[in-house]
């Protein structure tokens, strides 16, 4: 952090998880509400269904603060993938994707630029990132981002013989970097997809590279994440309302 909260230690993936929020109902609407602790900021979340196949996620933070917050939210959904013919399907304005896992992985040291979705290893193999569980391999623990920012505003999983798909749509101008993680937990391959305010999973890094998410002073910041369900033979977008084109 920066400003009068420089030096302020944040615990891994951040302070808002580990609070205990407010919940309640109010018509056909689920409303949460949380308070910083370490950070003068309020966030609510409010969730309710636009569709039968799409429910909607719509987010509000406010900085009470009379200087600007810079900060990451992350979604942080994970997917369990059983079948090996599931994909993680980025748009197409998604050419690059930059390693961002600390661990011994097949992508490489951190920071290392990959082609999508089809990259060289360092042995020269060729390697499809966006295949979740081919080949697989008992340790695999891959993050990266979108080098640059995808226009379209959605991403996917999609599941190429029962053409069972998750699709996520969002609004780019709130949340402008695109994240994927792919591992294992608990014997289990999880996918979790991931459109934030800020990139490079560390605020340090991100303040540096000028891609950190920023609440203005005595402002506040709305973003949604629409979550949609369903059975199509291909994924070539998701509108802003989240229905997915085949």
């Amino acid at each position: 952090p920066s400003g009068p909260w420089k030096g302020t230690y944040i615990p891994d993936h951040g302070e808002v998880w580990t609070l205990p929020w407010d919940c309640r109902i109010e018509d056909e609407r689920i409303k949460f509400r949380v308070h910083g602790i370490k950070f003068p900021y309020s966030l609510e979340k409010t969730v309710e269904f636009i569709r039968d196949d799409c429910f909607r996620m719509s987010y509000r933070v406010e900085n009470l603060s009379c200087f600007d917050l810079y900060s990451i939210w992350c979604p942080h959904p994970f997917f369990k993938v059983d079948e090996p013919t599931t994909h993680v399907i980025l748009p197409p304005s998604v050419k690059e994707v930059i390693s961002t896992c600390g661990l011994d992985n097949k992508l490489g040291a951190y920071g290392r630029i990959h082609s999508w979705p089809v990259t060289n290893l360092e042995d020269g193999t060729p390697y499809d990132i966006s295949d979740v569980k081919d080949p697989p391999y008992p340790e695999k623990c891959e993050k990266f981002y979108a080098v640059q920012t995808p226009e379209e505003g959605w991403c996917a999983l999609h599941n190429t013989i029962t053409g069972y798909a998750v699709g996520l749509s969002y609004p780019v101008e709130q949340l402008p970097y695109l994240g994927v993680w792919e591992g294992i937990i608990d014997g289990m391959y999880v996918t979790a997809l991931e459109p934030v305010t800020g990139s490079l999973d560390r605020l340090d890094l991100a303040v540096l590279a000028g891609k950190a998410g920023m609440i203005p002073a005595r402002g506040t910041v709305e973003w949604y994440l629409n979550i949609t369900l369903g059975v199509v033979e291909q994924i070539s977008r998701i509108s802003k309302e989240g229905e997915i084109f085949s």
